[in-house]
């Protein structure tokens, strides 16, 4: 409720799948994501929303149906596949899209499997935040997003309570931790 555009940023950490809204640097929501796949990452850097549309749809990335509506390319990229006639090109469906770059990366409502990287480079995110988060910003809002663990995220250990995801990856982390002390030994 109290963040404003002046107040706020998200983060998105590609290492651990995840976003967070920070309201004066204080985490006011976390919620799962997924980025790029390899070969297609989505790329860390810090960005600022350039425009956002309610209904978007891709027009690098969709389907291509025939005349009665078969799907005739299931994974279509509009850079390698041709629309034969007859048929046609509907773009993926990018619902709550905020562009972060000129060249198509940006983040919207899409599928998300916690842990795993699904797109082809976007940051999906699930609706109930993705809609919050469409209200909040305009274009000027800071996203960063980053592939380290600290200090962006200083604040996992706290949330291993907060869903089994958080407990999962901080029995995850500390392992990781035991691990690189041994190597370090």
């Amino acid at each position: 409720e109290r963040a404003t555009m002046e107040n706020s940023h998200v983060v998105i950490s590609l290492y651990h799948q995840r976003g967070r809204l920070y309201v004066e640097d204080k985490v006011a929501a976390d919620w799962p994501v997924s980025t790029g796949v390899e070969g297609r990452a989505t790329t860390p850097g810090q960005y600022t929303v350039l425009e956002k549309k309610k209904d978007h749809a891709s027009r690098r990335f969709g389907v291509i149906k025939d005349g009665s509506g078969r799907t005739l390319v299931g994974d279509a990229d509009s850079r390698k596949h041709k629309v034969p006639a007859g048929a046609e090109w509907v773009g993926s469906p990018m619902p709550n899209w905020m562009r972060l770059t000129d060249y198509g990366m940006g983040m919207h409502t899409g599928a998300v499997q916690a842990g795993t990287c699904l797109s082809h480079g976007c940051i999906r995110m699930p609706d109930f935040i993705a809609s919050r988060l469409f209200e909040l910003v305009e274009p000027g809002f800071v996203v960063r997003v980053t592939d380290c663990i600290e200090p962006e995220f200083p604040a996992m250990d706290a949330l291993e309570a907060g869903a089994p995801f958080n407990a999962w990856y901080n029995a995850h982390r500390a392992l990781q931790k035991e691990i690189d002390a041994l190597k370090k030994s």
